[in-house]
């Protein structure tokens, strides 16, 4: 499962925490009194149920018991067992949690600060019951005998059970999530109160809000738009056309003039463009080509959006994509002659001898240039042969003037000196050539180091020692965020040679955040993708350049 921002919160307090068991008991009596509003803030209670019968109070809010259930309180909260015919009881741990190296302010109720960051108190549900019993048991016996290995033993045996208690808390967080998003997709077209999803996932709205976002990639907002929308999108591919109007009411929009400015801005193409576009089937063959087509106001009818370092392409037009591409030839063939294009789009790169022969019995195709040319060149020649020239003069036109803006945004002392611009993937440091970094180096006119012109124009990996020779006055660098990559990075950070770097004394070291930069060049090598980038320059990552 992908580590969420709740496991990245735990992870961080944890760093900064320390947890000590003090104790156990086993409570079989009728009625007791566990915990009483005690002032210090550090101390916990871990209670668990060893039958199937009883209660607690906590702060006078009746609890049953069952198998598997786990209560974290503090001692602040006012804790009582109840069973009128108690059998097994319930087993207590007391334990404290308190912050490193920094003393606990004294407060007359609730956590420590650190100690909220991990929501540790209230109820959870443990499977196997079975499994917490035994820790406790391991527990109870090792506290009792005195010596120092059992309470090793014991002391591990907490831990193992806070571990299953927490692990407890995300699933139940991740299957709230699931709740609050069913009830999404079952009535996108009503308007639900973000409230009512937050009660159905059982979190605060702040909490929901901001989980559902990690969880899915999108605001519960921008989620039950692009349900509308490819709601829309399927009506306007019914053979029995419906009027603007009605798909506008039936994808839930009351105002046909909104859902059509909304329509553009999601998808890109206003309603009218998006259903003629739909009437024309394209197949862009390869990563790229989909980004040739897409400034010209065409969707591709199949295409590969299988692209494993960045699902943009697949979040976004999956609903648009009826016959997914892959990278077999043969597979590729079977797909088309099933849902035969009205013509395709491909790159003469790497393409076999004779596949185009084969493909034109499909239908007609173009074979883009990939070398002799760069990706205006491509996306004009794409423009050609589907008669889009003027559409693509227009996206050019509007790219270059972003791309100007841009420029006068960016200090002139900045571009006039070298810049290094660098790729950390893996365990591996690379250095970005002058053809993937088309956007910075050509567009936003970053000097290029003088190394850098004698060749390299996409990807090289390059040792620490070898960086040293380039000795850059400026280093932009991306750094993937898995775990590996940020190792790397701060492993390099580390070294002699990197902290001898011009730019790195001269602190300017910048960091590129959001857009998955050059994980992949050859296949973002596109209009539509360097469109992209430059935006987030502009509005994001320009501004972390300059911080």
């Amino acid at each position: 499962m992908k580590e969420t921002e709740l496991d990245q919160a735990i992870a961080s307090s944890l760093d900064s925490i320390w947890l000590k068991l003090r104790g156990i008991e086993r409570i079989t009596e009728k009625v007791k009194k566990i915990g009483a509003g005690s002032k210090r803030n550090d101390n916990y209670l871990f209670i668990t149920s060893r039958g199937s019968r009883g209660g607690i109070v906590i702060d006078g809010c009746y609890c049953s018991l069952r198998p598997g259930s786990v209560f974290i309180c503090s001692s602040g909260q006012r804790v009582e067992w109840i069973d009128k015919e108690p059998d097994d009881g319930i087993y207590v741990l007391h334990f404290m949690m308190g912050q490193i190296r920094e003393p606990l302010k004294e407060t007359t109720t609730g956590e420590a600060s650190v100690c909220q960051a991990l929501r540790i108190r209230g109820e959870y549900n443990i499977v196997p019951a079975a499994s917490i019993l035994d820790k406790c048991q391991i527990i109870e016996q090792g506290w009792s005998s005195g010596s120092v290995p059992d309470r090793l033993y014991s002391d591990a045996a907490f831990f193992e059970l806070l571990g299953m208690t927490l692990n407890s808390m995300l699933q139940k967080e991740v299957e709230g999530l699931g709740r609050a998003r069913l009830e999404l997709e079952t009535r996108f077209t009503e308007t639900i109160p973000v409230d009512q999803l937050a009660e159905l996932a059982g979190m605060s709205r702040y909490h929901f809000m901001r989980s559902f976002k990690e969880k899915y990639g999108k605001s519960v907002v921008d989620y039950a738009t692009e349900l509308r929308m490819n709601e829309a999108k399927r009506l306007m591919a019914e053979k029995n056309k419906l009027s603007l109007r009605a798909i506008a009411e039936r994808a839930g929009y009351n105002n046909a003039t909104y859902f059509s400015r909304l329509f553009k801005k999601q998808v890109g193409l206003a309603p009218v463009v998006y259903l003629r576009n739909r009437a024309w089937k394209v197949a862009a063959y390869s990563w790229a080509n989909i980004g040739q087509l897409l400034p010209l106001q065409i969707i591709p009818h199949a295409a590969p959006i299988d692209q494993y370092w960045n699902d943009y392409y697949r979040k976004k037009y999956q609903a648009d994509v009826t016959v997914l591409l892959s990278h077999d030839y043969e597979f590729n063939r079977e797909a088309l002659r099933r849902s035969p294009p009205d013509c395709i789009v491909a790159l003469d790169y790497n393409m076999p001898a004779g596949e185009r022969k084969r493909l034109e019995e499909i239908a007609p195709v173009l074979l883009i240039p990939w070398e002799g040319t760069d990706w205006r060149g491509h996306l004009r020649v794409a423009a050609d042969f589907t008669n889009k020239a003027s559409e693509a003069e227009s996206w050019l036109s509007q790219y270059d003037e972003r791309a100007e803006r841009a420029r006068q945004a960016i200090p002139a002392v900045f571009r006039e000196r070298d810049t290094l611009v660098l790729k950390v993937s893996g365990s591996q440091l690379l250095i970005v050539g002058r053809r993937a970094g088309t956007v910075l180096y050509d567009d936003l006119h970053f000097r290029v180091p003088l190394p850098l012109k004698e060749g390299n124009s996409w990807l090289r990996a390059i040792t620490i020692i070898e960086l040293g020779a380039y000795a850059p006055a400026n280093i932009v660098i991306s750094v993937n965020g898995d775990a590996v990559s940020q190792a790397t990075w701060m492993e390099l950070r580390q070294t002699d040679v990197w902290r001898s770097l011009p730019a790195v004394s001269g602190n300017a070291v910048f960091h590129l955040p959001g857009f998955p930069w050059f994980e992949f060049p050859w296949g973002e090598y596109s209009a539509f993708s360097h469109g992209r980038m430059l935006a987030e320059i502009a509005s994001g990552a320009l501004r972390e350049i300059m911080g």
